[in-house]
């Protein structure tokens, strides 16, 4: 027994260490989870950082968008309104060259009927002014099919023209469809970033709760310390108590050992001395030897499997000590790996944000250049932003005071929590007191159950003595009876068959009595009374046992040895019982014992899925958000990419609107040079020639010839000024074309610098 304690008490040490090492270990995983906490509210902050940095570029993508989609309309609207004067004056060219085209042919039958309308007496100046005007105006027919094909021309390139702008209309279409597309991707982004923002604002306030949570946590896993720190102690007590009761224990089984020792070898004298004196019945008495033979191997078999049972009791319990204690070693190895595991994930996580910073520094750097030419422009809009972060701020404070207003009563909450906590930790307190002091009292009335029952004992003891003595008196009567019935009749032989009935009667019950006794004594001796069917064995068994008694009685000192073997017995069941009660006991307590400690891993085991939930869920959080940011950031990149393929699309485009606008420039401009050209051969009127005084018919002449000169004169006049009215008037066009031209480039290079 001693040692079976010795090794139950290393065992509760081992196992007290293991908890203490245990609690070590969850501070320690408590303090690393802390830390892991506020690595991932740091990284939290740093991502809600970069939202806004994002958040900002999109606001001024969108904006520059904005501007650019201004712009392109502001450009097409130009673009028609060109197209419209350039077909206004394509129709009024062709107006005033039909115009021509009519007073031309006006001129040749004018000068056709001129020619009829000569007079026979015209000298030859005027053949020769004739055949001068006559190749002037072959010369301007030249110049006017010429200016025809040229017109030819010029109309072919106006269709083209037409075709190139009915395409350009085209492609404005496709890329004003584009930029509404563009227009819905951001309002849908907006859309997108509006939901994120919630979500920050929600993850904020969850944070928030969580912190507090775990605050109140920490409060209640300090005071179940402190409580279990208190249980332990009077743990501890009980266990020294313990240790001192079975130490006194130790000490009464020892005496009762000697003494036992001791009536064992009186015993033994004893019984060497009824050997010899019962040598005579050693036919009975071999027949007895074998049944006590048989009681003592039951008897030996049921120590034995008492003493087995309880070895079997003690290895079970080692063996689930064993069992637990492989199970701790796997779960803590498998805290370990789990361990390793995150903490490489979160180096996984650092190498990516690292990675993530580096390619943002990169993409930063490349496009400095863009961000310093974008600052003129955020120069100027910040008087708007300026307006609405007052208006923000408005609304920031008016939901500062709605926070804090949540706040506080989140704080109400919660202390009313921490009272009710703290009122049913008091009531469970008294509830354990009340169970201790009901422990108590029922251990008071076990053991004054116990003590009623030993004093019943004894008291069915005395009467069983008194029983005996009855029935010895009688077996004297009896054995007096029979040496009278000898002398006696017949009737006096049936008188003492009818006697002998009722002994038997008699000794029925006195051996149905022992048997009772015998089954409240000893709970082992029932499967050899169950065994015994046989009335003849148990006769003789009793009348074995009736003439050991007579000769117990004859000598006193067989008596006091009976007496003191009886005493033992009850000391010896009276020990048993008490160790079966510190065994029960015993149980309760380890029982009470491993409920606490399972208890208590039960909370370590939730703290610690409770906290590896939270970081999972933090990890799962951090991990949405950087995805989302990566997202963004494609999205972002995509939509550039996007922006600089139209961009160079659009600027293709107009080089080629340049191209063509230039070639019409110069084509215009050449014209203008040839039509330059033909006012060098300007026609100067004509002197009006002398008279010519001899010949008759000089009068005539005079007067017809300088009639007609003077009146070709005035149609070359008029016709020269009217050819110089219309080159002024496509000068001033063409001027008027080149402004239009100029401004249309000032714009491209404009958008190109943006």
């Amino acid at each position: 027994m001693q040692q079976e304690i010795s090794e139950v008490k290393l065992l509760n040490d081992r196992f007290q260490k293991d908890c203490d090492k245990l609690r070590e270990e969850a501070s320690q995983n408590q303090l690393v989870v802390d830390s892991h906490i506020d690595k991932v509210k740091e990284k939290n902050s740093l991502l809600e950082s970069e939202n806004l940095e994002y958040k900002t570029q999109v606001s001024e993508l969108h904006a520059e968008n904005n501007n650019l989609t201004s712009k392109l309309n502001e450009v097409l609207d130009r673009i028609e309104a060109v197209m419209k004067n350039s077909e206004e004056e394509r129709q009024s060219f062709e107006s005033k060259m039909s115009v021509l085209k009519s007073r031309n042919e006006e001129l040749e039958q004018e000068m056709v009927d001129l020619s009829f309308m000569r007079p026979v007496g015209c000298t030859l100046e005027t053949e020769t002014e004739i055949s001068r005007l006559k190749e002037e105006n072959g010369k301007l027919l030249l110049e006017v099919t010429e200016l025809k094909e040229e017109i030819s021309s010029l109309m072919t390139r106006c269709t083209e023209s037409g075709k190139e702008l009915s395409e350009v209309n085209d492609q404005n279409k496709n890329l004003s469809a584009e930029l509404n597309e563009i227009k819905r991707t951001f309002d849908c982004v907006q859309e997108n970033l509006q939901a994120k923002e919630c979500e920050s604002s929600e993850l904020k306030n969850k944070n928030e709760q969580l912190s507090f949570e775990l605050e109140e946590m920490r409060v209640i896993i300090e005071a179940d310390r402190e409580s279990l720190g208190s249980q332990k102690g009077k743990l501890d007590k009980n266990i020294e108590e313990l240790e001192e009761a079975n130490r006194a224990l130790n000490c009464e089984l020892c005496e009762v050992r000697k003494e036992l020792d001791s009536v064992i070898e009186k015993s033994t004298s004893s019984a060497s001395n009824l050997i010899k004196q019962l040598a005579d019945l050693e036919t009975e008495n071999e027949q007895l030897k074998n049944q006590a033979a048989q009681i003592k191997m039951v008897s030996e078999e049921s120590v034995s499997g008492i003493q087995e049972n309880h070895k079997q009791h003690v290895e079970e319990l080692t063996t689930q000590h064993r069992m637990e204690q492989d199970k701790y070693r796997q779960h803590l190895k498998e805290l370990t790996a789990e361990q390793e595991k995150y903490r490489q994930q979160l180096e996984e996580l650092t190498t990516q944000h690292k990675e993530e910073e580096n390619r943002y520094r990169q993409h930063a750097e490349e496009h400095k250049t863009e961000l310093e030419q974008y600052r003129q422009y955020v120069e100027e809009q910040t008087v708007r932003h300026n307006t609405e972060q007052e208006k923000y701020r408005q609304h920031l404070d008016k939901l500062t005071v709605q926070h804090k207003e949540e706040g506080e009563k989140y704080r109400r909450h919660v202390e009313e929590l921490s009272v009710q906590r703290k009122e049913e930790g008091e009531k469970y307190r008294q509830h354990v007191e009340e169970l201790s002091v009901q422990r108590k009292e029922e251990g008071e009335k076990y053991r004054q159950h116990v003590e009623e029952l030993t004093t019943q004992h004894k008291m069915e003891q005395e009467k069983y003595k008194q029983k005996l003595e009855e029935l010895t008196a009688q077996q004297k009567d009896k054995q007096e009876l029979q040496h009278n019935l000898d002398s006696t009749s017949d009737t006096t032989k049936a008188r003492i068959e009818e006697l002998e009935k009722e002994v038997a009667k008699l000794q029925e019950e006195k051996v149905n009595i022992k048997k009772e006794e015998l089954f409240k004594k000893l709970k082992f001796k029932e499967e050899i009374i169950k065994q015994k069917k046989s009335y003849d064995s148990l006769k003789s068994a009793y009348d074995y046992k009736e003439k050991v008694i007579k000769d117990l009685e004859d000598g006193k000192q067989d008596q006091e040895v009976y007496r003191k073997l009886r005493q033992s017995e009850q000391k010896v069941d009276e020990l048993c019982r008490e160790l079966e009660v510190m065994d029960k006991e015993k149980l309760v307590l380890e029982k009470s014992n491993s409920y606490k400690e399972r208890k208590i891993k039960e909370q370590e085991e939730k703290m610690k899925n409770f906290a590896e939930g939270e970081l999972f869920q933090a990890k799962e959080k951090a991990e949405k958000e950087l995805r989302d940011t990566k997202v963004k950031v494609l999205v972002v990149e995509d939509e550039l990419r996007t922006a600089n393929k139209r961009q160079e699309s659009y600027k293709k485009d107009m080089g080629k609107i340049e191209t063509v606008y230039k070639d019409e420039i110069c084509r215009l401009k050449n014209e203008v040079r040839r039509l330059q050209n033909h006012d060098v051969t300007y026609v100067e009127p004509v002197p009006p020639r002398p008279q010519i005084e001899e010949g008759g018919c000089s009068a005539h002449n005079s007067g017809a010839g300088g009639a007609v000169d003077h009146f070709a004169n005035l149609l070359l006049e008029g016709t020269n000024k009217r050819l110089t009215n219309e080159l002024k008037k496509c000068k001033s066009a063409l001027q008027d074309y080149e402004k239009k031209m100029t401004d249309l480039k000032g714009e491209i290079q404009k958008q190109r610098s943006i």
